[in-house]
C-alpha cells in the first residue's frame, strides 16, 4: 500500500537484516513512499514551514497553496532522509558497509507548478522537475566520483550485471542503459 508507515517498513527491513543469515548473498528493496505520497508521521514537524497539514488533492494544487504544498513534500523527503540515515547506520553497525551496494534514486521528481503549465506532482510531463531525480550508488571499492552527464533508471541493470553479478554478455543483450562505470558519449536518453 503506498499509503504505508515508512517508519515501520525501515523497522521491519532492520529486524531482516538482523536475521538475515551472514554467510549468504542477499538483495533488498525498500520503496519509501513518503515524498511521493506528501506523507509523514503526525508527530513528526519538519524544519520547513508553514505546511500543508492534509493532503487534500482536490485544493492542495492550488496557486495559493503552492507554498504550503511545497513544504509539506520538503518535510516528507527530510523524513525519508532520516530514514535512509538510519539503514546506512545499521548497514555500519552490523559490519556490512564496506562490502554492500547501495542504490539510492527515486521513480519520479516533483513538480510544484514550477512551469508555469498547471503541471502538477508526477507523470503530468516530461519537465526537467519531474523527470530529473536522484542517483547516488555507494559501491565498495570504488572511488566517489559526479558523473556529470544524463543518466537513467535504465542504467542501473548494465552496471550491476557485469560489475556484481559477472554477467559478460555485451549490455544491448539486456538493456537500452549504459555501465555507469563506464560512460561515454549517448545518442539519446530514455525518460
Amino acid at each position: 500500500s503506498r499509503q504505508q508507515d515508512d517508519g515501520k517498513l525501515v523497522a521491519d527491513w532492520q529486524q531482516w537484516l538482523g536475521e538475515r543469515p551472514n554467510d549468504r548473498p542477499w538483495f533488498s528493496f525498500v520503496y519509501l513512499s513518503s515524498p511521493g505520497a506528501y506523507q509523514l508521521p503526525a508527530e513528526i514537524k519538519g524544519p520547513f514551514q508553514p505546511e500543508l497539514t492534509k493532503f487534500n488533492p482536490a485544493t492542495a494544487y492550488r496557486a495559493e497553496n503552492r507554498q504550503k504544498l511545497e513544504n509539506r513534500y520538503k518535510n516528507a523527503v527530510f523524513y525519508a532522509d532520516q530514514l535512509l540515515e538510519q539503514m546506512l547506520a545499521e548497514l555500519q553497525q552490523k559490519g556490512l558497509g564496506d562490502n554492500t551496494i547501495v542504490v539510492i534514486t527515486s521513480d519520479h521528481g516533483q513538480e510544484f507548478n514550477d512551469t508555469d503549465r498547471n503541471s502538477w506532482g508526477s507523470g503530468t510531463n516530461y519537465s526537467r522537475y519531474q523527470v530529473q531525480v536522484p542517483l547516488v550508488l555507494a559501491w565498495p571499492g570504488k572511488a566517489a566520483a559526479n558523473i556529470d552527464t544524463g543518466t537513467s533508471h535504465m542504467d542501473l541493470v548494465p552496471t550491476l550485471m557485469p560489475n556484481m553479478l559477472g554477467v559478460r554478455n555485451p549490455e544491448r543483450d539486456y538493456s537500452s542503459g549504459r555501465n555507469l562505470f563506464d560512460p561515454g558519449q549517448r545518442n539519446w536518453l530514455l525518460a
